[in-house]
């Protein structure tokens, strides 16, 4: 139907670690893929400084980017709404950047 365009294609039944895998499959360590965590490309853009930019704040269209609603069940929490306007929104985006201490 018309909501199944926007159902995953996969879904994520569990995870196991090497020995797991090794057991249920019959896949030796030495042949799983290396961790994109380990390789060199990935652990030398840990090391550059991220820099945002205002002019990137500024130009973002944030009318049309989709959000990512988190899934609660059974959670009895008021709902609440609040209202901003681009510009109000956009300030506070730059406030937030500007302090280091918080996760991006």
């Amino acid at each position: 139907g018309k909501n199944d365009q926007n159902k995953w294609l996969w879904k994520l039944d569990g995870f196991l670690n090497a020995d797991e895998i090794e057991r249920k499959y019959k896949i030796q360590r030495h042949e799983l893929p290396k961790s994109s965590r380990k390789k060199a490309s990935f652990l030398r853009e840990l090391q550059q400084k991220l820099v945002i930019e205002e002019s990137m704040i500024d130009n973002t269209d944030w009318f049309n980017i989709r959000q990512i609603k988190s899934l609660k069940r059974n959670v009895k929490l008021p709902k609440v709404t609040i209202t901003l306007t681009r510009d109000m929104f956009i300030k506070e985006c730059k406030r937030s950047f500007e302090n280091i201490t918080l996760p991006l």
